[in-house]
């Protein structure tokens, strides 16, 4: 954050920082276009509008590319996924058969 130009993001001065630790059961609603991260503590059912995964990493990335045609940074983070290897997904062993 300590990098974040003013002149490109002149909002950046008035983001807070929010912290929230979900109990089982609980929910938390991340509206669209959310900057946000999120740490899994331990296996967990997640819903996501915009999660990516092997049943639709191929359609993602051929979204991404398109929207790339026009958007230079959605092409180049397009890219990036291509050259990642996630076939050492932690949590693989969990899911199967699911």
């Amino acid at each position: 954050f300590a990098a974040a130009n003013p002149a490109s993001f002149p909002l950046f001065t008035r983001a807070r920082r929010t912290e929230v630790l979900l109990k089982p059961g609980e929910l938390l609603f991340v509206p669209g276009g959310t900057p946000h991260q999120v740490t899994n503590l331990e296996l967990t059912f997640a819903v996501a509008g915009n999660f990516v995964d092997r049943s639709n990493y191929a359609d993602a990335i051929l979204d991404m590319k398109i929207i790339g045609l026009r958007d230079p940074t959605v092409a180049a983070a397009a890219a990036a996924l291509e050259e990642m290897d996630f076939s050492d997904d932690e949590h693989e062993e969990d899911i199967e058969g699911v």
